[in-house]
């Protein structure tokens, strides 16, 4: 019994070890996860948002070597009656 007990807690130990190793090696890679926004005019076409989501969700891939699902991506759609500049709407521009 002496020895399963002396096993067992062996076997803890090691285990804790190995957990607290792996969670310090990985913990900035789980810690950061890019988060894009993207904030324009309503994208009609679903393909072209799917175009969009593809090739940023790549380039940060790329660039931070991270897995793809660690990427989020917001679109953010401003119809023209929502967004000024210049101090005028954006469909008040249009018009005039």
């Amino acid at each position: 019994m002496f020895v399963s007990i002396l096993y067992l807690y062996y076997f803890l130990t090691e285990s804790l070890k190995y957990l607290t190793h792996y969670i310090l090696k990985n913990i900035k890679r789980y810690k950061s996860m890019p988060n894009i926004t993207i904030d324009g005019p309503k994208l009609e076409n679903l393909e072209a948002k799917r175009m969009l989501i593809k090739e940023i969700t790549d380039a940060i891939e790329k660039a931070y070597k991270l897995p793809r699902e660690h990427t989020v991506i917001l679109i953010k759609e401003n119809s023209p009656e929502n967004v000024g500049i210049g101090g005028m709407l954006i469909s008040d521009r249009r018009r005039g």
